[in-house]
């Protein structure tokens, strides 16, 4: 039965095939390249330390309040949205109550198979509201 099994190609699961391995499975991707900055929706003063996720991408608000991401992930669901969360308490000038604001991405680079090119938006300000 062995042989049999030989002579018609199944050889097991140690069998080196030639060419490149083959791909079972892919999922669409993007780069996205985003940045803005964070103030006092009061005072209109810069706040630092603010933490702001992106589609697991984050980063920290610098000492002028601006902030940049750029990385890959997915390009879907179609509706993007940037999150704002103070980490750091009174430490940068009061507790915030955390932020979330709707993107409008543009795309910049058009894409190839499961690779959907470049999104991007420049001077997102986020406004944060002091918590009660």
């Amino acid at each position: 039965m062995l042989a049999t099994l030989g002579a018609f190609g199944f050889l097991g699961c140690d069998t080196i095939l030639p060419g490149p391995p083959t791909p079972e499975y892919a999922a669409p991707y993007a780069d996205f390249m985003i940045d803005g900055s964070v103030v006092d929706e009061s005072s209109s003063a810069a706040i630092k330390g603010i933490a702001i996720t992106f589609q697991r991408m984050e980063t920290s608000a610098d000492e002028n309040g601006e902030w940049q991401i750029a990385g890959t992930g997915q390009p879907f669901p179609k509706l993007f949205f940037v999150v704002a969360t103070d980490i750091d308490g009174d430490e940068n000038g009061g507790s915030f109550a955390p932020d979330t604001l709707q993107l409008d991405l543009t795309k910049t680079k058009k894409g190839n198979g499961w690779y959907s090119g470049v999104y991007e938006q420049h001077g997102i300000e986020i406004k944060m509201k002091k918590a009660t």
